[in-house]
């Protein structure tokens, strides 16, 4: 270069000729200046592609590539370096949107323009744009010789000059990136430009890797949720399993036998199970998914539970926390002081205790209405350590084996108090009986030596001779109540005469109702199937239902019993005008000892009782009611013929089976 500015001084002598070689050796000069800056530039481009690709092979992240082009930007001495990435907004529509920008200080950014946001190739007038780089070419040169299609949006950014370069992945065709000039119009040299492509290609690769990263991870969150799901799927069986297995006993020690086995092999490789009893532990269940560990299962069972307060499954009964010990050890397991103080030799069970082995362990407490009463002890095997994600799953268990405990608890209760209520029945039902007979024969004794004349005392003694029937009624109403409720009320069945035995209970009961000022009216057909009944118990419903009816239905009512026949079965009912039920009432009609808030005087047993007798016959009892418009009570009782027909269908099943 300057060897070229020494020849340029002394052509100034020689006139134009000189001149005119002048002005070609300062255009070579210029030339060659300019290859050489584009040279430095293309040099600075390749280092700065080269710090960049450094730092994003290291941390492959989208997120740098704001750093990367600032690199490239000030490499390449340009106002601004952005990409923009490819997308479909309609079919056949393909638009750019900008993702990426790098500005140089004192140059305003464009990444907010709305413009640059799902920007249409053809709305936006870079229809050229699209077919060039999508076929791999670059846009480059000053924006004053691009298309005037092209000029708006360009300008409106303060763009002069410019070098476009397609982004590929694969044979995609993603993007671009681009390379402003703001400040002049500028010519691109041909090293820049395959500089630039490097560049370009860098980018492609690090978005290519990015999606490629990204679609690890999802399938990473997918495999993870199915694994998840699967997991979820065998806690969810597993729990429904231990529900199941709970449910089907109501002996505490039951459970905690299957308590103890049910978490073998799924939870762990042993389980034991210490309960609460006089302040000291005691050994309730243990549990091994080898059959072979049986002679050591059983050492474990016999073996006394620890009691020193320091021992981690102590501790959990009396701080009712869980706890995950790492390593458990023959002395957490047992109390082997107790053990040697029994003769049993603490050296021997010691031993066999230690063949368990160091285990990683989890202590759950067992809780009755917020009490701890024991703890559930779970070792794993010896390649298996328990972490904290194992404990919901364990706890979860301990819940229900908990709720099945104390569901046993309330059913041993409730058959203590129902045996004592039976007693207190069988008691008072013998002991009341003996004088209300005394009462009986003393007034029927007294109304036979009684003057005829004498209305008073007649009406006296049959005012006690009711009193003792309806005392008497109310104990056998009370031992029905019993019966029914363990399960031992007794039929006797064979055919009855529909319409006789209904026509029979309305006589019985005329009386009464024409006391109240009430009319009984039978809806009754001349004839109807036989059905197959306990006579006896079937007049007993009718007196419960047409009772109630005559104690609730006003003077003046009436009270209507029918009957009909319906498929296999014989329907009754009783329909009275009284005042009717409420509609929240109606669920509690057939309860024992419930009375509406109509009743006047009673024990509330009629229903319950009638319910019982009907459902002892394999018939259904219902009530209908609208408060002011009365109620309807509908029961079914079954026809011979149904009967007898059920009985051969029963027969042959049984000759089936054998």
């Amino acid at each position: 270069m300057r060897r070229i500015r020494k020849l340029i001084a002394p052509l100034a002598l020689l006139g134009s000729a000189g001149a005119m070689a002048g002005r070609w050796l300062r255009r070579i000069r210029r030339e060659a200046e300019a290859r050489a800056a584009a040279l430095r530039r293309r040099d600075r481009i390749l280092e700065a592609v080269g710090t960049g690709a450094e730092r994003l092979l290291r941390h492959p992240n989208s997120h740098r590539l704001n750093d990367f082009l600032a690199l490239v930007g000030e490499a390449a001495d340009v106002c601004r370096v952005y990409i923009f990435e490819n997308h479909w907004i309609g079919p056949g529509e393909l638009a750019a949107t900008q993702r990426y920008e790098w500005a140089a200080p004192g140059i305003p950014p464009q990444i907010q323009d709305p413009q640059l946001r799902g920007a249409s190739y053809t709305a936006s007038g870079m229809t050229r744009w699209k077919s060039v780089l999508s076929a791999g070419g670059a846009i480059l040169g000053n924006v004053d010789t691009f298309p005037e299609s092209e000029q708006p949006l360009l300008k409106s950014q303060g763009i002069r000059s410019l070098v476009v370069l397609p982004i590929f992945l694969g044979k995609e065709w993603w993007g671009f990136i681009g390379f402003d000039e703001t400040r002049y119009e500028r010519d691109w040299s041909k090293a820049e430009i395959d500089a630039l492509k490097i560049s370009a290609g860098l980018v492609a690769a690090v978005i290519a890797r990015t999606r490629a990263d990204e679609r690890i991870r999802e399938l990473d969150r997918e495999r993870a949720e199915r694994q998840a799901a699967r997991a979820e799927e065998r806690r969810s069986r597993f729990l429904a399993e231990a529900s199941r297995v709970f449910a089907a006993t109501l002996e505490p020690g039951e459970i905690l036998e299957r308590l103890a086995r049910l978490v073998v092999p799924e939870l762990a490789d042993w389980s034991i199970v210490d309960v609460v009893e006089a302040d000291f532990l005691r050994r309730a269940a243990v549990a091994h998914g080898d059959p072979a560990a049986a002679p050591l299962a059983a050492v474990v069972r016999r073996s006394a539970p620890p009691r020193d307060e320091t021992n981690p499954i102590v501790r959990t009964v009396q701080d009712g926390s869980a706890r995950i010990l790492q390593r458990v050890n023959a002395d957490v397991l047992a109390d082997l002081a107790a053990v040697a103080r029994a003769g049993q030799g603490r050296e021997t069970v010691d031993a066999d205790l230690g063949a368990i082995g160091p285990r990683s362990a989890m202590i759950i407490p067992l809780r009755v209405r917020g009490r701890v009463v024991g703890a559930l002890t779970l070792l794993a095997r010896p390649s298996q350590s328990y972490r904290r994600g194992d404990l919901p799953l364990a706890e979860e268990l301990a819940e229900r084996a908990s709720l099945a405990l104390e569901n046993a608890r309330l059913y041993a209760e409730a058959r203590r108090a129902a045996h004592v209520r039976d007693e207190m029945l069988a008691i008072v039902s013998h002991d009341l009986r003996n004088p209300l007979h005394t009462i009986a024969l003393s007034a029927g004794l007294l109304e036979a030596i009684t003057p005829q004349d004498a209305d008073t005392a007649h009406q006296q003694l049959e005012i006690v001779k009711r009193s003792v029937q309806r005392a008497d009624r109310l104990i056998d109403d009370l031992l029905d109540v019993a019966r029914l409720e363990a399960g031992t009320l007794s039929v006797e069945c064979g055919p009855v005469a529909s319409v006789e035995v209904a026509r029979e209970a309305l006589e019985l009961h005329r009386g009464q109702a024409e006391e109240e000022g009430e009319r009984l009216i039978a809806a009754l057909p001349e004839r109807l199937p036989e059905v197959w009944a306990d006579r006896d118990r079937l007049l007993q419903v009718f007196s419960n239902l047409l009772g109630n009816a005559i104690k609730f239905t006003p003077r003046g009512g009436r009270i209507e019993l029918g009957a009909e026949a319906v498929d296999r079965n014989v329907r009754f009912w009783v329909r009275d005008t009284g005042p009717g039920i409420p509609p929240d009432e109606l669920p509690h009609v057939f309860d024992p000892f419930w009375q509406a808030k109509r009743q006047r005087g009673g024990a509330g047993l009629g229903l319950a009782i009638a319910r019982g007798i009907v459902e002892a016959h394999g018939g259904r009892i219902h009530v209908e009611s609208d408060p002011g418009a009365g109620t309807t009570v509908w029961f079914t009782i079954p026809t011979v013929q149904s009967h007898r027909a059920e009985a051969a269908h029963a027969s042959r099943r049984r000759l089936d089976a054998a």
